[in-house]
């Protein structure tokens, strides 16, 4: 295999395993895959670029359900449900689009509008319950190598229509997904660079283990765009019919300027299901949303 990074420097990483037996790409690709059917997040902080800060809160489920919203200091500035029948997305603050309440068929530009990268249901799924967002099947191996420099084994894939770098830390006994770059491929025999994203600070949550931050960049019209996330408090077993994200818990106003360094992510307790409570049907009512009262601005992402 080709090695996709050569050292830099004095700093060099040794291989976790003999020359010549690297970890075969079926064993990296199943690491790639979330080790959570769910997970709830009542608190992190979300940071675009250096400037704008909120607090995220959310619920992921696998393969294709979310609920989440960004609140800056206190007040809802937008929030978004998808499942495998559409999206809804209410938009509170002014700026970016008219205030609002969007709906439609599953679409990635709907995820855009809150994480500020276009990713399917999937994939957010994936990189939000610790995983990798992995391209669709078919896909063959291009490269597989250990990077020196940054201690990372290295394996590029690819299909049809995109080239994916994926990136895995060994962690004693477990191979743990890094990061992923993904391209689109052209015509012209080029690629196009789509998104980054790295996990950072691994650390145990029940039986996984999750990063207690994760960083997506994408390409700007005039500089790259950097979505940070930093993680307050995970849950690995959410009520599924737990009451609204609005009823969480209480924001703590935004932290702009706030420095995230030795911060300890905490692992929250699991709600108690209500005595009585119904049956959730097919989809929960946690990942339903409506209007609120706010005007009915009907399909976001049509023609987009």
């Amino acid at each position: 295999m080709v090695l996709l990074a050569i050292a830099a420097g004095c700093r060099s990483v040794r291989a976790p395993y003999p020359p010549l037996s690297p970890p075969t790409a079926p064993t990296l690709l199943a690491a790639a895959t979330p080790p959570l059917e769910a997970l709830q997040v009542s608190s992190a902080k979300i940071r675009l670029n250096r400037s704008i800060a909120g607090n995220l809160m959310f619920i992921a489920q696998q393969p294709q359900r979310f609920v989440g919203q960004i609140q800056v200091s206190g007040k809802e500035l937008v929030s978004l449900a998808f499942h495998e029948e559409g999206y809804a997305l209410r938009y509170v603050a002014g700026g970016g689009l008219p205030e609002g309440f969007y709906s439609g068929p599953p679409s990635e530009c709907a995820v855009e509008e809150l994480l500020g990268v276009r990713m399917a249901a999937k994939e957010v799924i994936a990189l939000v319950l610790g995983g990798a967002p992995l391209i669709a099947e078919p896909r063959e191996l291009v490269a597989q190598g250990w990077d020196r420099r940054r201690g990372e084994e290295v394996i590029r894939v690819r299909n049809s229509a995109h080239e994916e770098e994926l990136r895995f830390r060994w962690l004693g006994d477990r191979w743990w997904p890094s990061g992923a770059t993904l391209w689109l491929r052209r015509g012209d025999g080029a690629s196009t660079w789509v998104w980054t994203v790295a996990h950072e600070d691994p650390h145990p949550v029940g039986s996984a283990t999750l990063p207690g931050k994760t960083v997506i960049t994408r390409p700007g019209e005039r500089r790259q765009q950097r979505v940070t996330i930093s993680y307050r408090e995970q849950n690995p077993a959410p009520e599924l019919g737990a009451p609204h994200l609005d009823d969480w818990g209480e924001d703590d106003g935004g932290w702009e300027g706030e420095d995230d360094a030795g911060e300890p992510v905490k692992e929250a307790p699991s709600p108690q299901r209500r005595e009585g409570a119904p049956r959730p049907p097919a989809i929960p009512p946690v990942f339903l949303l409506n209007g609120d009262g706010l005007p009915s601005r009907g399909d976001l992402c049509r023609g987009r």
